[in-house]
């Protein structure tokens, strides 16, 4: 709150710092694993993994969709992932 120390008594003695991030954008095959990682499948019941998302042809598909409409910028590839999954009530 206001009356923390970090506000009332440190923060004002702090010099004014400028941080500027750089962060590139994402190609197709990076879209395409974090979609991938995403989405992963659980365990099936026998216990042995069951075959990753990034070897299904529509991960592609949806990554290219990705990439074109958020030009690559990492930010907005989260919100589109974070939208989906939300849409789905995969997270929340």
């Amino acid at each position: 709150g206001p009356d923390h120390i970090v506000t009332t008594a440190l923060l004002p003695q702090l010099p004014p710092h400028h941080l500027s991030i750089t962060l590139e954008p994402l190609t197709l095959v990076n879209i395409m694993a974090f979609i991938s990682e995403s989405l992963r499948k659980p365990m099936d019941a026998a216990g042995g993994e069951k075959r990753p998302l990034r070897e299904d042809p529509n991960i592609r598909g949806l990554a290219e969709l990705i990439l074109r409409k958020t030009a690559g910028s990492p930010l907005f590839v989260a919100q589109v992932r974070l939208a989906y999954l939300v849409s789905r009530g995969i997270a929340g």
